[in-house]
């Protein structure tokens, strides 16, 4: 029972190291991240508007 209370304590988060590896992550994926939602943007922008242009047409 003590060794799991250990292993279990070992493996609690803190406040500050959660907010710590969190800053990090962001710094390390802030541009594939902003690159990924430009692209989806434009995607969906750009199919929305070819099937409005062909619903109009027919």
């Amino acid at each position: 029972m003590l060794a799991y209370q250990l292993t279990y304590a070992k493996n609690m988060w803190n406040r500050k190291e959660l907010k710590t590896k969190a800053k990090q992550m962001v710094k390390k994926n802030y541009w594939n991240l902003l690159v990924l939602c430009f692209l989806v943007a434009l995607l969906t922008g750009e199919f929305r508007n070819f099937y409005c242009r062909n619903l109009a047409s027919r």
